[in-house]
């Protein structure tokens, strides 16, 4: 039905308030709030006291099942009140603030921005800035402590082992970014947590260089080889020793100047199990367990000639063995694991299922990992690649299961990982006249193979919709609508047509989007989305009320967000399902939420964001 405004009166205008009712769906939103807020921020700067900079600002709070929506603008009003102090230390008070005026139990703050600083050249000393990427974040839920992360993004050169031992003359080397995320005891400056991240790489990047810094920074980096694997752990032994961070994770992209892909390296720790991690790998993998195809020498020695397959590598002028060196296969002293490695963004042509036509072609970028034991220096990236062509012409979901099992077999590893994300093309047809026109989603294939268990798969697809704003349902004139997506990810038992999935979601939108329209069908859409006005709430929880019907998907989560058309930001909204919770919850829909609900039913207690 079109919406009359016939709904609860706000004390503050008159105007009718449609996100004061309830919902009877009685579907939890983990988050729900405003993300991409451009706005001013000092930060802390060691050399001048602070530097001004701009932050992209996300912020969201947790919505109770049988709560309609959340005021978006109070958001804005909180950010409005703190924009004087905002940092780190001023965190805990907007999340504390947030909680408050918008009576969540939960919230969370994310402020992404450059951060700058004067960086000399090594041998010249010209000045000039250096930007890094830094993110501050913070989450705090019910009856917790605020838990507080900073992110920074380092730009690296890392120069290869492997290239460097077995070439008559030069290495390949290349341009890198690390990301390293704290949770942390006490205060410290970004600038030193920069400078540890860059001192774990072969060299630093920098700004301005002349020509006799860039000599100097060649050799240096010439004189420091480092595999990715090896920055994520150098990176990981220096945070490890300094008890101010409890947690921390490193991620290490390196973007290959002879391969068409990215090497990539990722490690979690977290100091409270790292004691229990150590005991457990000293018990099953003593110290000179050997590596991989037969490894076992000491870091730095020469391992003997594998590929894996049992031939030589190919030979080496120097090499004493007559083979080339394969310092990957060498041991490590760090004992540090390495969670993910191995190869991202391969650009590679697969078919797909598509139901009108049986099978559809396109291109993929591909991402694939394993894991590397605490003992093990690395893995051969070249091996990736030799599994992808071998399964070039049957890529697809059925086919997920067996290059994990391959990528296991072949790099001899316990767990990996593989993820496809490739344009999907669907024909649409104009309701004036009936012209058809493709139009393309979003989609990603992916799949974890761990030690002991299935294959975990999962399907993703994001989908654009168009939304009609509910709320000024009383000003005759017209209503505020937008463009949005919305990503949806499942688990499944048995297979299902894409096609289907983009049909539910665009069902629970007020419209679709469409490649071509003629005036006729502008017509019809816009009628159609005018009957049908929907919060970003509203089309999570439309979604996640029709894939619960299905029992077919076991897991799933819906994340919506919207480019508001009268606001300066995004509307977003962000829940999570897994059918065990639901069976826990009866009624409910988190089974950790249920509780909470009959509380608050029980209580009285307001919506989200209702009241002053």
């Amino acid at each position: 039905m079109i919406y009359d405004g016939s709904s609860h009166k706000n004390g503050d205008d008159g105007m009718a308030d449609v996100r004061t009712g309830t919902d009877s769906r009685r579907i939890m939103i983990d988050q729900v709030g405003v993300k991409k807020i451009r706005h001013p921020v000092d930060v802390k700067d060691r050399e001048n006291g602070s530097q001004s900079t701009v932050a992209s600002v996300d912020m969201s709070v947790e919505l109770p099942r049988g709560y309609q929506g959340s005021h978006m603008y109070r958001f804005n009003e909180i950010l409005a009140k703190h924009q004087s102090s905002i940092s780190s230390s001023a965190i805990p008070s907007i999340l504390s603030d947030m909680k408050e005026r918008l009576r969540a139990a939960a919230a969370h703050l994310e402020l992404s921005f450059p951060f700058f600083m004067d960086k000399r050249a090594p041998v010249t000393g010209a000045v000039a800035k250096m930007e890094y990427g830094c993110v501050l974040s913070g989450t705090q839920a019910a009856e917790a402590e605020p838990d507080l992360v900073v992110c920074v993004v380092v730009p690296v050169t890392t120069l290869c082992p492997c290239s460097k031992e077995i070439s008559s003359f030069g290495a390949h080397n290349q341009r890198g970014l690390v990301t390293v995320s704290v949770r942390y005891r006490r205060f410290f400056w970004m600038e030193d947590l920069i400078r540890l991240v860059e001192s774990s790489a072969s060299s630093e990047v920098f700004s301005l260089l002349k020509r006799a810094d860039e000599k100097f920074v060649t050799e240096t980096a010439y004189n420091n080889p480092r595999f990715v694997e090896d920055v994520v752990r150098e990176v990981a032994v220096k945070l490890r020793e300094d008890d101010n961070f409890y947690w921390f994770s490193v991620a290490a992209e390196n973007f290959e100047s002879i391969h068409n892909h990215s090497a990539y390296a990722f490690l979690e720790f977290s100091r409270d199990c790292q004691d229990a991690a150590l005991a457990s790998q000293q018990a099953q993998d003593p110290q000179d367990a050997s590596p991989p195809n037969g490894g076992g020498q000491a870091e730095g020695a020469s391992a003997p000639p594998s590929n894996g397959d049992g031939a030589a590598e190919g030979a080496s002028p120097g090499n004493g063995d007559g083979v080339m060196a394969d310092v990957q296969m060498r041991t490590d002293s760090r004992r540090l694991k390495i969670d993910q490695v191995g190869v991202r963004k391969i650009r590679y042509p697969v078919d797909v299922k598509d139901r009108e036509n049986g099978s559809q072609s396109t291109v993929a970028s591909v991402n694939m990992y394993v894991e590397l034991p605490h003992n093990h220096k690395g893995t051969h990236m070249s091996r990736f690649i030799e599994i992808l062509s071998r399964h070039h012409n049957s890529v697809s979901s059925s086919d997920i299961p067996s290059i994990l099992s391959d990528m296991k077999s072949r790099l001899q590893a316990e767990a990996a990982h593989l993820e496809l994300s490739f344009p999907f093309f669907i024909a649409r047809r104009t309701k004036a006249d009936g012209a058809l026109a493709k139009m393309e989603y979003d989609c990603v294939l992916s799949g974890t193979h761990a030690a002991g268990a299935d294959p975990d798969l999962t399907i993703s697809v994001a989908v654009p919709v168009t939304t009609l704003c509910p709320s000024p349902g009383e000003l005759p004139a017209g209503v505020h609508n937008q463009r949005g997506i919305v990503t949806v990810t499942v688990r499944y038992r048995r297979f299902f047509w894409m096609e289907d999935l983009v049909s539910l979601v665009e069902g629970s939108a007020s419209g679709g989007v469409f490649s071509l329209l003629r005036s006729g069908d502008e017509r019809f859409v816009s009628k159609g989305s005018y009957t049908k006005p929907r919060y970003v709430e509203d089309v999570a929880r439309d979604v996640a009320e029709r894939l619960r019907a299905d029992d077919n998907f076991f897991w799933f989560s819906v994340a919506a967000e919207f480019d508001e058309s009268v606001h300066g930001r995004s509307a977003y909204a962000f829940l999570e399902f897994a059918r065990d919770d639901r069976d826990c919850a009866g009624a409910g829909f988190r089974g950790d939420s249920a509780g909470r609900a009959r509380a608050e039913s029980a209580s009285g207690a307001a919506p989200a964001g209702r009241g002053a």
